[in-house]
């Protein structure tokens, strides 16, 4: 998937026991989580929070259209980069471990067998197991971020 908010893939390694990936670097990686356990004032700058939701959003529009949820929305799965120091910073969604595929043929869901994700981040339909999901599962988890941005 090529998007500006999506870290790339640059390589990946596969054996039997493994599978390796190098992503895109991001040089200012852990901001948001790092504002966090610094216990930093919320971010109040209304122009950069609206910026990075919407970086946040273009990604994830993105990646709903090609028929993948990222199920795994969270601060620590957020990060920034700067390609240089006259560059403004943007948003790079990463780690697509728990991914799913929607099923065109199910009603645009996709189906999980338990429940995975961050806990504080899990919409409420993701307790059980056999669920069908959606987009809609990013979607709650993007606005837990947002509050804690705020």
């Amino acid at each position: 998937m090529k998007h500006k908010n999506i870290a790339q893939l640059c390589h990946y390694a596969e054996s039997p026991e493994t599978l390796e990936l190098i992503v895109e670097f991001c040089n200012n990686h852990l901001y948001f989580v790092d504002r966090l356990e610094e216990n930093l004032d919320p971010i109040d700058d209304n122009r950069l929070l609206k910026k990075y939701a919407t970086e946040i959003l273009e990604a994830l529009e993105y990646i709903h259209s090609k028929g993948v949820v990222h199920a795994d929305i969270k601060l620590a799965n957020i990060l920034l980069h700067r390609e240089s120091e006259d560059d403004e910073e943007v948003i790079k969604l990463i780690d697509f471990g728990l991914s799913l595929v929607i099923d065109p043929q199910n009603d645009g869901k996709a189906c999980m067998s338990k429940t995975s994700g961050t806990f504080g981040y899990m919409a409420p339909e993701l307790k059980g197991s056999d669920i069908r999901v959606g987009p809609e599962i990013d979607m709650w988890a993007l606005g837990i971020v947002l509050y804690k941005m705020c």
